[in-house]
């Protein structure tokens, strides 16, 4: 047999295991979806399926019900803030663009393994170990990678703040001195 033989022996043999796995642990909605998540994953990796595949597939299975299950929490969090957003007393456009602007400018002014480092932690969700084993280091260097790279982050976003800071006490310098030139020109006029 060759291996798309083997592999539909295998998914008739073990699919209806796997789709009960998944149905006690998400209910039957999303159940069926995930079964097919579960055998493309076996398919993608057939060479690496064990003899006695039941207990490796119930793997494959809590591997994707963890994924499933931080997706919903992420979009319901995402859900959550755009509610929050469109409910509550909001920033005004314009302040909301320029914070957007700065945190896009201390972005792109860091290295691109600092970027990295945080977008594995806070756009895609992993934690420590899962960041580590995708960088390919340990969970204690990836901790490290980490604290540094917030670090940069915040020391960039901090650098900005006090930029803008000095362009602001500029800018009411520079107004003060223009309205006190106007009401001295009043005054002689």
């Amino acid at each position: 047999m060759g291996a798309a033989e083997d592999f539909s022996a295998l998914y008739r043999e073990h699919h209806g295991a796997v789709l009960r796995y998944l149905h006690r642990r998400v209910g039957a909605d999303s159940a069926g979806d995930l079964a097919a998540e579960v055998f493309t994953v076996v398919w993608r990796r057939w060479a690496e399926v064990p003899g006695e595949a039941l207990p490796w597939l119930y793997g494959v299975a809590r591997n994707v019900v963890a994924n499933h299950v931080r997706g919903r929490e992420r979009a319901g969090r995402l859900a959550a803030g755009l509610a929050a957003d469109a409910a509550g007393p909001g920033r005004d456009v314009a302040e909301q663009v320029a914070a957007r602007d700065g945190v896009h400018a201390a972005w792109s002014r860091l290295a691109e393994r600092d970027r990295e480092v945080l977008a594995l932690t806070g756009w895609e969700g992993l934690d420590t170990r899962q960041a580590a084993r995708a960088l390919g280091c340990s969970p204690a260097a990836f901790s490290v990678r980490l604290y540094r790279a917030r670090r940069r982050l915040r020391a960039v976003l901090d650098e900005q703040a006090a930029a803008e800071t000095v362009a602001g006490a500029a800018e009411t310098v520079v107004s003060t001195a223009v309205t006190s030139i106007l009401e001295v020109g009043r005054a002689r006029g």
